[in-house]
């Protein structure tokens, strides 16, 4: 079967956002690329390519401003836009790291806040000397951050980007934080000359600053990238133009049964499925994109599981609408490919479900008609045809019943719930006495706990619910043997299991068991009549009551049903709560 108008649309839309973010990323880093050219040729003396080299750098940068000072300490602070505050950014001289880390002042605030705002270089001391007219800075006391750090005086200046024209002119000035000096070595305090030698020096401060910014933002961008890729749950494969692996996500990994990354390797060394080797070789020579449907086979504990996925090859071009990769993107559809099959298999079922019981009723009814004058067949054989006839006939209603409350269910229509106080031991026992008309392999072992109470119930549907569970208990025990129904009470409700001897379910099959037109993957299936609804049905008739359903199993050995009641429902209890008008 083809994958839905739907699914396609859905993968499609969730491709394409993949992509638009991934030329996003391209657009960005070449946007940030642009500005870190265009800033000042004197930010940085020597190339710098790395994270480490940056931080070298500026460790080196405030190391020779607080020589330069002859101050103890060195740092900076810069702007964070999001919260308007401004933020001691490592790395520092004469302080650690997570000191520096701690420091965070609101921009309208404080020394740090008044130099960044005007522009205006101040000195702090502990106590403020007389005014000098004329004074080009402002002269303020301590910060309680100072304070905190047990930092005498210092000297503050802005941290200025100017942009200049190509004939030296400054055409535009950004203003991205504070440099501060503390502690004037020798018990000294800083002077006016120490000022305007901090300015000059904080031009080229702020250049190589402005600069490691927009290399740690296009680092930041680029995890931030990884990190979405890695964790979809789409497998993802991007190749250069060369052919080299530059991203390969989890999922592919996984798909592939790889271990690591392999990026930077040629494709064609690493990819052994001969699809997507053929996919991606073409798309890089002709440029054909392509959408196709592959299958992965492994091998898992002697078992063969297949896995299929749909494919989709795309170029990703660049501002020049050159191409600069390919783009591969896998969306796992095994699930619906399984969902297809079940399907298949529940119509073939069903209709074989169907036409058993109509066979067998067209049969007793030619063959009365055939004997008008009741010739060949007395009035107890004709009796017994007659009631063969019946239970075919009530066979056929239970199994349209069943089909028309999957239908419901999945339409989200509710169904209608009769709630009446009920005997569950009388119910079990009308449906053993039916059931054990079904085999003469098994035996019946019933243990009730004395002084069973009644409950309030929707009679058939619980009796759908036990007639199931048994009926299932019988069918997976084709050798027969004992089943053994326990119903157990507290003061919170009832519990009811129902145990066999028979194949039991596999572990990796028990958490789906529930699920509609799931059956039992085992060596005798084809034997074991059902349509894979049954459990379903079950489940959703147990938690309209406000119950729960649950099952144990050993592969083998047999299976254990058990389901647990309230006395009453929680809408039963709602209703009997309010006061009557």
């Amino acid at each position: 079967m083809a994958i839905s108008t739907t699914e396609l649309e859905d993968w499609k839309s969730r491709y394409d956002e993949l992509k638009s973010k991934y030329e996003k990323l391209q657009q960005d880093y070449q946007e940030l690329q642009r500005k870190a050219e265009a800033a000042p040729a004197e930010a940085a003396p020597t190339p710098v390519t790395s994270p480490s080299e940056f931080l070298d750098t500026l460790k080196r940068l405030v190391a020779r401003v607080a020589m330069i000072l002859q101050a103890e300490k060195c740092c900076f602070l810069l702007l964070d836009r999001e919260t308007g505050e401004l933020v001691g950014t490592p790395p520092a001289y004469g302080m650690p790291d997570e000191d520096v880390k701690q420091i965070r002042v609101k921009a309208t605030e404080g020394v740090s806040g008044l130099v960044f705002r005007t522009g205006r270089p101040a000195i702090t001391r502990q106590t403020p000397s007389e005014a000098v007219p004329g004074r080009k800075h402002e002269e303020m006391m301590p910060t309680p951050i100072m304070q905190a750090h047990g930092l005498r005086n210092g000297a503050s200046v802005p941290l200025v980007i100017e942009k200049r024209d190509e004939e030296n002119r400054v055409i535009d000035r950004t203003t991205i934080g504070v440099l501060h000096v503390f502690n004037k070595r020798y018990g000294g305090e800083f002077t006016d000359e120490d000022l305007n030698l901090l300015r000059i020096l904080s031009r080229n401060a702020a250049a190589v600053i402005a600069q490691a910014q927009l290399f740690f933002e296009v680092e930041e961008k680029v995890k931030e990238f990884e990190a979405t890729i890695e964790s979809s749950p789409f497998g993802v494969l991007m190749v250069n133009m060369h052919g080299g692996i530059t991203q390969m996500n989890a999922s592919v990994r996984k798909m592939l049964g790889l271990g690591t990354n392999h990026i930077g390797q040629p494709y064609d060394k690493v990819v052994t499925n001969e699809k997507i080797r053929e996919a991606i070789e073409r798309i890089l020579k002709s440029g054909e994109e392509t959408s196709e449907e592959i299958t992965i086979v492994h091998n898992t504990d002697g078992r063969t599981i297949e896995q299929h996925f749909q494919m989709q090859t795309t170029l990703v071009k660049g501002d020049d609408q050159q191409p600069i990769g390919v783009l591969v993107a896998f969306n796992d559809i095994t699930e619906i490919r399984n969902v297809e099959r079940m399907k298949t298999a529940f119509v073939s079922t069903v209709s074989h479900e169907l036409r058993t019981p109509m066979t067998s009723i067209q049969g007793f009814i030619k063959t009365l008609l055939d004997d008008p004058e009741e010739e060949y067949y007395d009035k107890a054989m004709r009796r017994e045809f007659y009631t063969i006839i019946d239970t075919e006939c009530e066979r056929l209603k239970r199994l349209i019943n069943d089909l028309l409350n999957v239908s419901r269910i999945e339409r989200g229509v509710a169904l209608e719930m009769n709630f009446q106080p009920m005997n569950l031991k009388d119910l079990l026992e009308k449906v053993l006495k039916i059931q054990s008309g079904y085999t003469s392999k098994h035996e019946f072992k019933v243990e009730i706990q004395p002084g069973l109470p009644d409950i309030v119930a929707d009679v058939d549907k619980i009796d759908q619910v036990l007639t199931n569970l048994i009926n299932n208990a019988i069918k997976y025990s084709p050798d027969g043997g004992t089943i053994t129904i326990k119903v157990t009470y507290d003061d919170q409700g009832v519990t009811v299991s129902v145990a066999d001897q028979g194949l039991g379910i596999p572990k990796d099959q028990l958490h789906k068991i529930f699920q509609k037109f799931q059956r039992v993957d085992t060596n005798d299936r084809r034997s074991i009549p059902g349509t894979g609804i049954g459990l379903f049905l079950v489940k959703d008739f147990v938690e309209r009551h406000g119950g729960k359903i649950w099952v144990e199993s050993e592969y083998g050995k047999g299976s254990t049903f058990s389901f647990r009641l309230p006395f009453e429902p929680p809408q039963q209890e709602e209703e009997t709560a309010q006061p009557s008008s």
